[in-house]
């Protein structure tokens, strides 16, 4: 188990938040990704919250108290309707239709 922690939120009047992986992350710097934009969001006046989810790319993540007063980061699994729901909105839309122009004599 690999435990990564933020470092600045505390200097913001906010309680730091804890990652811990029970396996590596199958991308190297996610981790520190991850607790680069909690750190930013604080920094910008953002307050998170136990109980609160926070959708960072296809991750949704639920926010827990921990026992050493920090944030703890809980990947939430999706209800198939939410599967759903996320597939649709981010579908690409379909390319823009080009019209080409002809002039006759």
């Amino acid at each position: 188990m690999e435990t990564f922690r933020t470092t600045t939120c505390a200097a913001h009047g906010h309680p730091e938040v804890t990652l811990v992986l029970a396996r590596p992350l199958p991308l190297p710097g996610v981790a520190s990704m991850l607790l680069g934009y909690f750190e930013d969001a604080v920094a910008r006046g953002t307050t998170f919250a136990a109980g609160q989810t926070v959708q960072v790319g296809w991750a949704l993540l639920r926010l827990c108290d921990r026992d050493d007063g920090t944030l703890g980061v809980q990947e939430r699994e999706l209800s198939p309707e939410e599967a759903a729901a996320l597939r649709k909105s981010s579908a690409r839309a379909p390319p823009a239709a080009t019209t080409t122009a002809s002039t006759t004599p």
